[in-house]
């Protein structure tokens, strides 16, 4: 192999590594703990509001760790321009667990994802429990 030919493979390895390695490692990542595992009786609320205007897409997490009587979970994923006008991502209608998709109520424990992208500058997650009562958590993971 001349010179000329190591040069142009020492570049192209360079080349390759730079674009496989350096942009994963480029891509942000933020997690969020939207809401600590709670039991929580029949009953709407919203999880905080949280900036994320940097990131383009999401995972929320929804570990459902007890059910009590005949209860239902829904949860809906809002976005808003400016923390007080909020919308609804229609995706966040349908959660999946074990890679199937469910319909908008979770009504057994289990671990379920809602993902979402082209988001807002601000996020939160609506929820509202019906019967009993569940407990469960709410986590989330953002890239740009």
């Amino acid at each position: 192999m001349n010179r000329k030919e190591k040069i142009a493979l020492i570049f192209a390895f360079a080349f390759f590594f730079f674009a496989v390695f350096a942009h994963a490692s480029d891509r942000a990542t933020r997690q969020i703990t939207m809401l600590s595992s709670t039991a929580v009786t029949a009953s709407s609320a919203a999880t905080s509001s949280y900036l994320i205007d940097d990131y383009t897409e999401g995972t929320i997490y929804i570990d459902v760790t007890a059910e009590s009587g005949v209860s239902t979970l829904d949860v809906q994923v809002q976005s808003s321009p400016d923390n007080s006008e909020w919308y609804t991502f229609d995706e966040s209608e349908k959660v999946e667990t074990d890679n199937f998709v469910t319909s908008d109520k979770i009504v057994e424990t289990g671990n379920y994802v809602i993902n979402i992208s082209n988001i807002g500058k601000y996020i939160r997650c609506y929820y509202t429990v019906t019967g009993t009562s569940m407990t469960f958590s709410i986590n989330s993971v953002f890239k740009n």
